[in-house]
């Protein structure tokens, strides 16, 4: 519902289009062949390329260079690298001072009591370990019920949401609500404590600096 047809996309006639790897299958905008015959140029964010174990600064550091040469702003996104390293690094220092990793499991919830379980094939594990976590589920699971998550134990859950408006506090607050909601899972110990770190989507999926946000909020979460 998110993705323009091709007949509304090419309305607007742009020079590029940016997009994540299932946007430009034949159900959405269709192979990246189409638009290049057209003169088109598209580029599909390297983070939605499912493949192996990523890792944080492997897809997002790429990404970035390739936006500073797309747009001729390469010194730019060098200067934000740089930002980010600093960033990355200050979360780790803080969790290497942790006596313990806490385990964690990061799930995202579609109501009626099923959620999908994040693995190792998504970056927010990466991010999870470099916060100080240690995720439970290596295999992700997808459209799981109660029965299988109340097979983990986790210290914490990193329970991934759709984005709102409001301040953080508010956003952390309504992700709590909606677990303790769910008379199946409301007795789970991370619940019960209220050890629950929500993270928008965008901020964990699009690939993007907002990956760092996503890591500085789980390693807030991870020192309460």
């Amino acid at each position: 519902p998110f993705v323009p047809s091709k007949e509304e996309a090419l309305a607007y006639e742009p020079d590029l289009i940016i997009g994540w790897n299932h946007h430009f299958l034949p159900g959405a905008l269709g192979q990246v062949e189409h638009w290049q015959r057209q003169g088109i140029a598209t580029y599909i964010v390297p983070a939605t390329v499912r493949r192996g174990k990523p890792k944080l600064q492997e897809i997002l550091y790429p990404f970035i260079d390739d936006m500073g040469k797309i747009f001729g702003e390469e010194s730019r996104a060098e200067a934000y690298k740089q930002g980010l390293d600093e960033r990355i690094k200050a979360v780790e220092s803080k969790a290497k001072q942790r006596a313990y990793k806490p385990s964690i499991m990061i799930l995202q919830s579609y109501g009626n009591s099923t959620y999908t379980a994040y693995g190792e094939n998504y970056v927010i594990q990466d991010i999870v370990e470099k916060a100080g976590g240690r995720p439970l589920v290596p295999q992700g699971m997808t459209a799981v019920g109660p029965e299988r998550i109340l097979a983990y134990d986790p210290d914490y859950i990193v329970l991934v949401m759709s984005d709102e408006d409001g301040d953080r506090e508010a956003f952390t607050e309504k992700g709590k609500e909606l677990l303790e909601k769910d008379s199946k899972l409301r007795h789970m110990s991370a619940i019960m404590s209220g050890r629950i770190i929500s993270v928008p989507f965008s901020a964990v999926n699009n690939g993007n600096g907002r990956l760092v946000d996503a890591l500085e909020w789980i390693g807030a979460g991870l020192d309460q």
